[in-house]
């Protein structure tokens, strides 16, 4: 910390300052080695010559031309307007997708048999009773079974419709299977390799 600061001088309020210290006196004629401040100032510059002014313009009618070229414009079209983000989407996805198929297999895949249960839910059972033998059987045997159902499915793109969609139906069946073989706590025994 700084020492504090301490007055030498202090003047009351309302009476007048003391004499400041007498300037100095100028410095001697022809002294050379002097601090920037005790130099003369510099002789004053003269004035610039102004510029001559310009000649006056000649006298009579000043005489104005206008050239106007009209030029019909051609009819502005209006501009088309952007498909919206989801409409770009829906035609990219839309081929691929095939709504009625995916519609009609989703439905295949997911109606109850007379048992009670769907094919879907069948397979997600027993995808996740294959956990019993151990965590990566079960993912190997859904997401292998999917592997296989998405490259029927992209083989049956030039088939038949009922290939199609028996393709479709197999791939709804499968990705619900892989769901099965899934569970929440594999991310932490995957990560730290501790066990519920």
């Amino acid at each position: 910390m700084p020492d504090p600061i301490t007055p030498t001088r202090i003047i009351p309020a309302g009476q007048p300052l003391p004499p400041t210290a007498p300037s100095m006196p100028p410095a001697q004629p022809g002294a050379t080695a002097l601090p920037p401040w005790r130099q003369p100032p510099p002789p004053a510059q003269p004035p610039a010559t102004a510029l001559p002014s310009p000649p006056p313009p000649p006298s009579g009618p000043i005489e104005v031309r206008v050239v106007v070229d009209l030029v019909h414009p051609e009819p502005e079209s209006e501009p088309e307007s952007e498909a919206g983000f989801w409409a770009r989407l829906w035609d990219l996805v839309e081929p691929h997708v095939r709504p009625v198929q995916t519609f009609l297999g989703g439905a295949l895949a997911l109606v109850p048999t007379p048992t009670g249960y769907s094919a879907a839910t069948t397979w997600a059972y027993a995808v996740h009773e294959a956990r019993d033998f151990g965590i990566p059987v079960a993912y190997g045997l859904g997401l292998g079974a999917l592997a296989i159902a998405v490259t029927a499915e992209l083989r049956a793109r030039q088939a038949s419709a009922l290939r199609q969609l028996a393709a479709r139906t197999a791939v709804v069946i499968t990705f619900i299977g892989v769901i099965g073989a899934i569970d929440l706590y594999d991310p932490v025994t995957a990560l730290t390799g501790v066990h519920r």
